[in-house]
């Protein structure tokens, strides 16, 4: 070796590392999409993502993230608003519409608190590794597949198992964090997997999510709080109360769940309504309210409802009376079992479909009330002309009424269609049930809404 030279490590010319330019690739995780199907809840999803990747809750938190600043860390996974769904749909590979179903409601929703905060589950479809977000909710009360009682609890200590994202989701995904039991016992064994539904099974579950959707209505002012009228105070029983009211209007879901497999079609499904406009033949001079018929109901006690709704009210009993007129020839008519249930030979689907159709209109709530006399106004019509469009500036009054006649007229003929469908699944599945909420017209009444510039192009 020459002395004067300089060692090989120092020659910066012998040996350089080959460095590659690389495309830059996002980082990919383990998913089982087959794993999965529409209808699945969120708390199944993001399980069965933990279960693959191993991930801790931080790590979790940060990949589905609305923002860098709130990471995931303890979230309620009934509402979908904390979590960024474009990235937890492209992280699982999964559908918009797989998404659109894992949720309870989209945002914070006012009746919210009607979905459980603890996980509700059918033990048959927890051990088959899946679960769905109607299961959630407090008025389901047995699996629409399996036909038995949704339990609460590890199946095998009954430790409660909550419905977030949080710490026990991603250290003990599907597996019970006190007795370590797996609660999917398919995936202890070599090659185990989670077993999808069948179609025609997840289009069941679909159903019902779209159904509870409807009847729980959009997002809206949260529920008056509860003041006691002697105090003047929050009163936590009044809360009680006005809570235990509001889950009594929705029991009849539950009713529903009880009897049929599948909930019965949106009326907004079967609409098919044709957009009246007026025209100059249909203008007719303002109505003669001296002409107009007296109500059945005592009208001093109901000083609110004046002429105009009477005029309205005598269009609908002008409807009802052949349509029950007819009905009553059926002797078996109200041979129900309980208040609102009866067999479905026990009268044909045209008659049950009036029966409904009056139960929607005047507000009863028992089928042997249309026979009544009419202690109080057509509670249905009040709730159908509370959600029409206003009238718009610059259309004079008699016009005006003339459109919501015209309305009506078309209303109580396509809520009788509804009901008729409605009757015709029952009548299939061997019981008729009977509640007013079936189909509301309120309902029909906002689909005219849409048509609101219209009502401002004719008004001028």
């Amino acid at each position: 070796m020459v002395p004067n030279d300089k060692p090989l490590s120092a020659n910066t010319t012998f040996w350089q590392p080959l460095t590659l330019e690389l495309p830059a690739v996002p980082r990919a995780y383990c998913t089982r999409p087959e794993w999965s199907t529409c209808g699945e809840s969120a708390w199944m999803l993001l399980s069965k993502f933990s279960w693959c990747n191993q991930l801790t809750i931080t790590q979790i938190g940060r990949l589905f993230a609305k923002s860098a600043e709130t990471p995931a860390t303890d979230i309620d996974l009934r509402r979908a608003d904390r979590i960024n769904i474009d990235v937890m749909q492209r992280a699982l590979g999964f559908s918009s519409t797989t998404m659109r179903f894992s949720f309870c409601v989209e945002k914070q929703h006012h009746r919210l608190w009607l979905a459980e905060t603890e996980l509700r589950y059918c033990l048959q479809c927890l051990h088959q590794g899946f679960h769905a977000t109607v299961f959630q909710w407090r008025f389901i009360t047995r699996c629409p597949i399996h036909k038995i009682s949704l339990r609460t609890g590890c199946p095998h200590c009954g430790m409660a198992i909550s419905y977030r994202l949080d710490s026990q989701l991603a250290d003990s995904p599907l597996r019970c964090v006190s007795c370590r039991n797996l609660w999917v016992p398919l995936l202890d064994k070599p090659a185990g997997r989670c077993i999808p539904l069948a179609i025609a099974e997840a289009h069941v579950f679909k159903s019902w999510a779209s159904y509870i959707a409807h009847a729980i209505g959009p997002a809206g002012n949260s529920d008056p709080t509860p003041i006691d009228p002697a105090t003047g105070c929050f009163s936590e029983a009044h809360r009680k109360a006005q809570r235990a009211q509001q889950m009594k209007r929705f029991a009849y879901i539950a009713t529903l769940n009880r009897l049929y497999p599948t909930p019965p079609q949106l009326q907004i499904e079967s609409l098919n309504n044709h957009e009246i406009f007026m025209t100059a033949s249909t203008i007719s001079s303002q109505p003669d309210r001296h002409a107009l018929p007296l109500p059945i109901w005592p009208q001093q006690q109901w000083r609110r409802f004046n002429a105009a709704f009477v005029g309205l009210e005598a269009i609908l009993n002008s409807a009802r009376n052949p349509l029950v007129d007819a009905a009553m020839s059926n002797a078996k008519i109200f041979r129900f079992k309980n208040h609102c249930i009866a067999a479905a030979n026990a009268l044909p689907i045209t008659h049950a479909a009036t029966l409904g159709w009056c139960m929607s209109w005047y507000g009863y709530h028992q089928p042997a009330s249309i026979l009544q006399s009419f202690p109080h106004p057509a509670f249905g019509l009040a709730a159908w002309l509370a959600h029409i469009p206003d009238r718009p500036i610059g259309m004079r009054r008699a016009r005006w009424h003339v459109q919501i006649t015209q309305w009506l007229h078309n209303d109580l003929a396509n809520s009788w269609h509804t009901w008729h469908c409605i009757s015709t699944f029952m009548h299939a599945h061997g019981k008729y049930f009977f509640h007013p909420m079936l189909s509301q017209p309120s309902d029909f009444a906002v689909a005219w809404q849409t048509t609101s510039q219209e009502f401002t192009s004719i008004a001028h």
